[in-house]
């Protein structure tokens, strides 16, 4: 192309440099070659750099795809293709190392694309605490860092045509189902070509609490001061099993293996009582946030009662009682974190550890974070945490209850209407 030569020169020989013929196939007038390199596993797959970007060939020359993506238009000079992770390096022209981690999609795509649907093998997936202890903000616009993977299992699948609906059930050995990645999950993850959904490793989140007042809206988890937010904790290492809905119709399935951290040295038993601690901590949980919830539309109710019992001259009696319930209230949505003034604002902490909301978070967080058996000291919490919880929503459908018959009242006296459902046991 330096002397105006723009063709395309790719040739192969299959007798060991006898003779060549060319592999250019379909590929574009002007697209000038500068690296090809053959596939390790499969032969017939070909990948091909040029002065515009890479091509990828699997059915050794005859077709060439376009492969874009994340990757730029930019000259690519070199590929280099890794034996252990099965990963393709790129040395663009002024655009710096680009990799693609896995390539089986490349690998298996002759056969994918004869299937309306197919699911690729998914590579071993290690489990990982990343590090959050680095600060490079000081860096400004300075840094230049390449990202890493992301952590968890890659699912990766070829759709011959856009489907509506797609989902992935991940079921364990056993055969019981420990996630479902579905609805917002896998959100434009239904077009025709391949798709990768990633499954964090963990078991099914919490759905998003109600914010109590005061708080922002999608909080509820108690993330903040090492809480554990609404993730689950891992799963247990071992083997799995991921199955492909297309229009909730199972397309295919395959198994795969799920690794501890590599890095951690920890006895399967020590493993396992950190795994059922942390389990137990995200069932509490789930149960405190369906009890929060009801407690917010409790609060929410009351205030209303009260506004509209406020300038009304015939509900003085009413005031009086409403005013006695917010105090009796007031332990009790502690308890449930309303209320309550914000801890980094106000340097008061003790409204925040009187909180079971910031307990139980706090405690599941530590042991999610930890990679050792739970200690006697968090063990010991987490048999207070569920007598505590059982009394604080007893103490909560009694509040309601109560509310309830002021909002009887309420209504019969023409001040306000409607009732609070109680929290199922």
């Amino acid at each position: 192309h330096r002397l105006n030569d723009f063709a395309t020169y790719i040739f192969a020989s299959r007798d060991f440099g006898q003779s060549w013929q060319t592999i250019k196939g379909d590929l574009p007038a002007g697209e000038v070659a500068r690296t090809i390199t053959e596939d390790l596993k499969n032969p017939d797959v070909l990948y091909l750099g040029t002065e515009r970007g890479l091509y990828v060939s699997v059915d050794r020359g005859k077709q060439w795809l376009r492969v874009k993506g994340s990757l730029p238009t930019v000259p690519i000079y070199e590929i280099t293709l890794h034996p252990r992770d099965n990963a393709m390096l790129l040395a663009t022209h002024g655009r710096g190392i680009w990799v693609l981690d896995d390539m089986t999609p490349f690998q298996r795509f002759a056969e994918a694309r004869g299937k309306d649907a197919y699911l690729f093998a998914v590579k071993t997936a290690a489990q990982m605490n990343p590090a959050g202890d680095r600060s490079r903000e000081f860096e400004g616009d300075a840094q230049f860092l390449g990202k890493n993977p992301e952590l968890g299992a890659a699912l990766a699948y070829h759709l011959k045509a856009a489907a509506k609906t797609i989902s992935l059930i991940v079921k364990d050995a056993s055969g019981n189902i420990v996630r479902e990645l579905s609805g917002d999950r896998v959100k434009d993850k239904n077009a025709a070509g391949i798709n990768t959904v990633l499954w964090d490793l963990r078991v099914e989140p919490l759905p998003t609490p109600r914010p109590q007042p005061g708080q922002p809206a999608g909080g509820g988890g108690g993330g903040g001061f090492g809480g554990g937010g609404l993730g689950g904790p891992f799963v247990m290492p071992g083997q799995y099993s991921v199955t492909l809905k297309v229009e909730d119709k199972e397309a295919a399935s395959q198994p795969f293996t799920v690794q501890g951290d590599p890095d951690i040295t920890i006895a399967e038993a020590d493993r396992k009582a950190a795994y059922d601690a942390a389990m137990e901590l995200h069932q509490l949980q789930k149960r405190f946030n369906a009890a929060s919830d009801a407690v917010t539309a409790m609060n929410e109710r009351f205030r209303a009662i009260q506004t509209a019992a406020k300038d009304n001259k015939d509900a003085t009696g009413l005031r009086t009682k409403l005013e006695a319930f917010g105090k009796k209230a007031a332990p009790t949505n502690v308890q449930f974190g309303a209320n309550v003034a914000d801890a980094i604002a106000s340097g008061n902490f003790e409204g925040l550890q009187r909180s079971l909301r910031f307990r139980i978070s706090g405690l599941k967080g530590g042991i999610m974070a930890s990679t050792s058996r739970p200690t006697e000291v968090q063990m010991r919490q987490l048999g207070e945490i569920k007598p505590a919880l059982d009394k604080v929503i007893g103490e909560a459908n009694g509040l309601i209850g109560e509310l309830n018959a002021l909002a009887k009242e309420a209504a019969e006296s023409g001040v306000y209407p409607t009732a609070v459902k109680p929290i199922q046991q």
